[in-house]
């Protein structure tokens, strides 16, 4: 007896928790329909405030270069004309001749072959006197919000005359002013009576609705977007590159640091072999001295007429000075050779291997050897090319 009453009261605390629970979900239920209904009433009334900037008149109008013509399907049914579309085709027709658009611009749906809604609004423009050369073809306009973001990001439309019904051009020019679009509606004649009245006017509801979500929460873009199409004489724009429009700095001029450098190079040279031949002289007039003093009588009788260091070379060659001289002037040539070896050697330890072969004119060293020709070297940057000058 006592577990079944124990049972009863555990039922009972079940049931009231239970009850409370259910009441709290239908609490938050209701609020969340309240809500959406609050949404939607504020949805409907912000789209339709666009109503004020839509005309039905084409005389009141105001004019700009090209109209959007918002697809649908050309036929109701089979052999069923559609009016919703004819209306539109006339609308967009009236506009053209009457001067308060150039171009027309016809955006609808192509995701399947057998289904072309621009290629139909061509062909009923064409036959309603708008030439074919004032008609540009958007067949990726899927939807309303493609339709008209694409006439803005690939057709580059910054204001532009919203043809179509009075119930679509107001949604139509809601997602335009949120694109930054300055766009006016032309309303269509609407056809039907009140069943197909009803109708519309509830697919309408939720599209509205639809239409404020993508626009204001999920920021919702065309399934396609595209490259930029001009429409008429409008200029595409200039592709984005990362090249400067202004030059930064100054273009690099050809210097004479090469040029210096040679000259420097043969200067040293020059300097190097004077050297060597100096040399060689004095080692020749040594040798020539040696030979005279220890030379037999005749040699020294047959030379008495020939100055020092000079050789007849119609004479015999064994004679000691002649053999001098042709020894003095093979180490002249040896030395000059070594010479110029040794400068070219230096100049390119001095490039590779940053060694100075050149004296400062103002060092202590210099001040020594002042009586030798010797030419100062400028500074080189320690990085970079070697050629470039402070």
């Amino acid at each position: 007896m006592r577990n079944k009453t124990q049972s009863e009261q555990e039922q009972k605390v079940f049931n009231t928790d239970f009850s409370r629970f259910a009441a709290a979900l239908l609490y938050i239920a209701a609020v969340i329909v309240l809500l959406f209904m609050i949404f939607s009433v504020l949805a409907i009334c912000r789209i339709s405030s666009y109503a004020f900037r839509t005309y039905d008149s084409v005389e009141a109008i105001p004019y700009h270069r090209v109209g959007l013509l918002l697809g649908t399907s050309p036929m109701q049914a089979p052999g069923v004309p559609n009016g919703y579309f004819t209306a539109r085709i006339k609308a967009a027709a009236d506009l053209y001749h009457a001067h308060k658009i150039d171009y027309i611009l016809a955006s609808g749906d192509n995701r399947a072959l057998s289904y072309n809604e621009p290629r139909e609004m061509r062909r009923a423009l064409e036959k309603e006197g708008v030439p074919a050369s004032r008609i540009v073809l958007d067949y990726a306009g899927i939807r309303t919000l493609d339709s008209v973001k694409r006439a803005n990001a690939v057709f580059m439309l910054k204001d532009m005359t919203v043809i179509s019904q009075g119930f679509h051009n107001e949604r139509a020019l809601f997602i335009a002013d949120a694109d930054g679009i300055s766009a006016d509606g032309f309303n269509a004649v609407e056809p039907g009576g009140p069943i197909a009245y009803i109708k519309v006017r509830f697919r309408e509801f939720f599209a509205r609705i639809r239409c404020v979500l993508d626009v204001y929460l999920l920021d919702t873009g065309p399934h396609f977007y595209g490259k930029p199409v001009s429409i008429g004489d409008t200029s595409l724009p200039v592709p984005r590159t990362n090249k400067p429009v202004r030059q930064t700095s100054k273009e690099k001029q050809i210097t004479d640091s090469a040029a210096v450098l040679a000259e420097q190079k043969k200067a040293e040279e020059e300097y190097q072999a004077e050297l060597a031949r100096k040399a060689a002289q004095e080692q020749f007039n040594a040798m020539g001295r040696q030979q005279a003093e220890s030379g037999t009588q005749e040699g020294a009788g047959a030379d008495q007429g020939l100055p020092t260091g000079v050789c007849d070379t119609s004479s015999d060659l064994t004679k000691a000075d002649c053999q001098g001289l042709e020894q003095s002037e093979a180490v002249s040539d040896y030395a000059q050779d070594e010479a110029q070896r040794e400068a070219a050697t230096n100049a390119a330890q001095s490039l590779n291997g940053g060694e100075s072969t050149y004296i400062d004119p103002h060092s202590e060293k210099n001040e020594q050897t002042g009586d030798k020709k010797r030419i100062p070297r400028q500074g080189i940057t320690p990085h970079g090319d070697p050629w470039d000058y402070y």
